[in-house]
């Protein structure tokens, strides 16, 4: 009864006409060229397709019938442009595309089903309209109220852009609101065969996300699937009209207790190393998945073939099977330090850009939250690193003292670490935002380090070292045996170091020396001639506010003394400077 009740109430006509937007930024990342970072008006500017979907899940959960309007998702991964970037299998055939949503779902997508299928297959929706039972029936007259009116409430919930849409799915499971990142995943599991060890055609294994493997010899006992296939490759063209028999993966899946997720897809490997990938979804969730067969070919020798009947190419057909992983995509909570460059904003990169697309929260100093903002977006800042570290807490604190600020700074580093650990522990990933290059003299050491050594992991950035030395714009080590790169606090603790440099005249590289001029300078006179060069490199990335102080050791600590910059600052001393 309650079946037939629905199918009344989803023969519906389209009544209301104010769309619903709401979208927040999403990031596209992983195998891409060019990262973005998309925001409603970006969005708007594509090209959008329109679909009508009612929302059932596979488990009968009916979530109403709804217009939407949205960009096909191969239009947004063609402007980043997917691109592998290991050497290798050059195919694209074997790359998955990861949907994320802000509370920490994911779905999987195949490369093949967004590249391979009608563009208004997938699309990132922006929008959507409820569609409504006609005015001219009045659900009251047939029906308890009970009975229709959580089905019409389905049509006044509010839905959260952007929304992945999977036009082609039966079921639902995988439209996802509120999604933030879209990632492209190089699974990178090239196999090579020695030459004359190809394993045999006449069998595969199935192996699921434990790693537990099933071996496949006959398919005579499961229920064979006809198909149709027009068959075009991507290298000759059309290769004429086939009719086939095999048996459903999904439906092999099954039958062999291999369990999967919305997360997970199939990679399939021939046995001369070809690959293909499928995800659990198009398989299990779409009305076509139940026409994607392996066909057991006949003849000598026997082997078993993969189709993929509804792509637009044959490219995904695999004709030796050797073997089918179900492989999960879910993301672990990872602890990320990334490098946001030094100076200017554009000299962040791609994989930093990247990697805060793939995140949930930050730790961040406010300045750099403020300046990233176009790519950390709306997602949450945990706290402030520098806010406990010691010389800052003690600025704003200036009345606590002794055993007091001691007490009351390890309170707040407590506190820090353990909205961390919750955030991890709620298996989101966070990323600490730190200047330049974070192993070179980095902030986040001095807190983070002893709490997470060897749990995570760091994403370098351009260093000011770098930044500096293209200003200075000539090749420093060219016909030096070595460069020094150090602090004063160092070269104060190793003057034997610096004696043994100064003999040879190689140049020395003084970090976060500015604040430190006057006991810096004689301790390089003791080792330098007076005359030896000096350059200051100030606001090292900085295009409009970097410049170089040129000068010699006897006159530099007069000379910095008269700028007003006194922090920002790479001091390079060395003969070789003139």
């Amino acid at each position: 009864m309650k079946t037939r009740v629905l199918g009344m109430l989803v023969v519906l006509v389209l009544v209301s006409m104010s769309f619903l937007p709401s979208v927040d930024a999403l990031t596209i990342n992983g195998a891409v060229r060019q990262p973005l970072n998309l925001d409603t008006d970006n969005l708007l500017q594509f090209g959008s397709v329109q679909a009508r979907v009612t929302e059932l899940s596979h488990n009968g959960n009916y979530g109403g019938v709804f217009d939407y309007r949205g960009v096909p998702l191969k239009a947004l991964l063609d402007v980043a442009t997917v691109q592998k970037e290991v050497a290798g299998y050059s195919k694209s055939i074997n790359l998955a595309i990861l949907v994320r949503n802000r509370e920490g779902r994911s779905v999987a997508l195949s490369w093949g089903e967004v590249f391979y299928r009608n563009q208004s297959n997938v699309m990132i929706a922006t929008s959507a309209r409820p569609v409504e039972p006609g005015v001219k029936h009045k659900c009251g007259e047939c029906h308890d109220a009970a009975l229709f009116r959580p089905v019409l409430d389905k049509l006044n919930r509010k839905i959260v852009f952007p929304k992945l849409i999977m036009t082609n799915d039966f079921y639902t499971d995988r439209n996802l609101e509120n999604v933030v990142s879209i990632e492209i995943v190089d699974l990178n599991r090239e196999v090579q065969y020695p030459e004359g060890q190809r394993p045999s055609p006449a069998a595969f294994t199935v192996t699921d996300q434990d790693g537990r493997s099933r071996q496949v010899t006959d398919l005579s006992g499961y229920p064979q699937v006809s198909v149709a296939i027009k068959e075009v490759g991507s290298g000759r063209g059309f290769h004429g009209f086939k009719r086939l028999q095999g048996v459903g993966l999904g439906e092999l899946l099954k039958r062999l207790a291999v369990d999967a997720g919305p997360d997970s897809v199939l990679l399939v490997t021939s046995t001369d190393g070809y690959q293909s990938l499928l995800s659990h979804g198009e398989i299990v969730f779409s009305a076509l998945g139940e026409q994607i067969i392996i066909s057991e070919a006949k003849g000598a020798p026997k082997k078993f073939v993969l189709l993929v009947p509804h792509d637009t190419l044959a490219d995904r057909m695999v004709k030796t099977i050797n073997k089918v992983e179900v492989i999960s995509l879910r993301p672990k909570p990872k602890l990320y330090v990334i490098g946001v460059g030094c100076g200017d904003t554009s000299l962040i990169t791609l994989e930093a850009i990247s990697c805060m697309g793939k995140v949930d929260a930050f730790i961040s100093p406010g300045d750099l939250a403020g300046r990233f903002s176009k790519y950390t977006g709306d997602k949450p800042v945990l706290f402030d690193p520098f806010a406990s570290f010691e010389p800052e807490f003690k600025k704003k604190n200036p009345n606590l003292k002794g055993d007091e600020l001691k007490k009351r700074l390890e309170a707040q580093r407590s506190v820090e670490i353990k909205s961390l650990k919750d955030a991890l522990a709620a298996g989101k990933s966070v990323a600490v935002l730190d200047y330049g290059d974070p192993t070179i003299y980095g902030g986040w050491q001095h807190w983070l380090e002893p709490e997470f050594s060897g749990k995570l992991e760091v994403v370098p950035g351009i260093s000011a070292f770098s930044a500096a030395n293209a200003m200075m714009g000539y090749n420093l080590a060219c016909n030096q045996d070595s460069m020094i790169v150090t602090t004063p606090r160092a070269l104060e603790a190793n003057q034997e170091m610096l004696k043994a440099v100064a003999a040879k005249g190689d140049p020395v590289v003084v970090y976060m020396g500015l604040k430190d001029m006057k006991s810096l300078v004689p301790l390089l006179k003791k080792y330098y001639h007076a005359k030896t060069p000096v350059t200051v490199v100030y606001k090292a990335g900085y295009s409009k506010e970097g410049r170089l102080l040129k000068t010699h050791l006897d006159r530099v600590l007069s000379d910095t003394a008269k700028e007003t910059e006194q922090q920002l600052g790479m001091i390079y001393v060395g003969p070789s400077l003139r």
